[in-house]
């Protein structure tokens, strides 16, 4: 048998609970009913029929109650997504405006773009194994 989370077994606490209550009610309402006379049980039919309408009235309210506060949820969560998404879509639309700007930029001007490469510096004693480079003459340099 597998074992039970702390959540399971407090839900599970909780149910028994609820039973046990329930059914303590209900038994008393029952030894209660069986032990009063037929006048007041009359009267407890009587009540019980007037205020039938007025409870289902006041569930009827707070049934709206409860579903406009959960289409108020689910509106106000569906404007958040909306809004992380514009907002998204707004700065990917300025990332490519920027980018064609870039492109525009470039195609006006005619320079080359300089692309630097960083070298370590030679160790003296490198000997086969370390690569030393010559340093880079203008065009139309003699090497003498």
């Amino acid at each position: 048998m597998a074992k039970l989370t702390t959540k399971e077994r407090v839900l599970l606490v909780i149910g028994a609970v609820a039973l046990i209550v329930i059914l303590a009610l209900t038994g008393v309402l029952l030894y209660t009913l069986s032990r009063v006379s037929e006048t007041t049980l009359r009267w407890w039919a009587g009540v019980a029929t007037l205020t039938l309408p007025l409870v289902a009235f006041a569930a009827y309210f707070l049934g709206r109650i409860e579903a406009r506060g959960w289409r108020d949820g689910l509106t106000q969560g569906i404007e958040a997504v909306s809004d992380a998404a514009r907002k998204t879509t707004d700065v990917a639309q300025r990332t490519a405006d920027i980018r064609v700007t870039t492109a525009q930029r470039m195609k006006r001007s005619p320079t080359p773009v300089v692309q630097q490469m960083f070298l370590p510096p030679a160790v003296a004693g490198m000997g086969t194994t370390g690569v030393i480079l010559p340093p880079q003459r203008a065009e139309g340099d003699v090497e003498i």
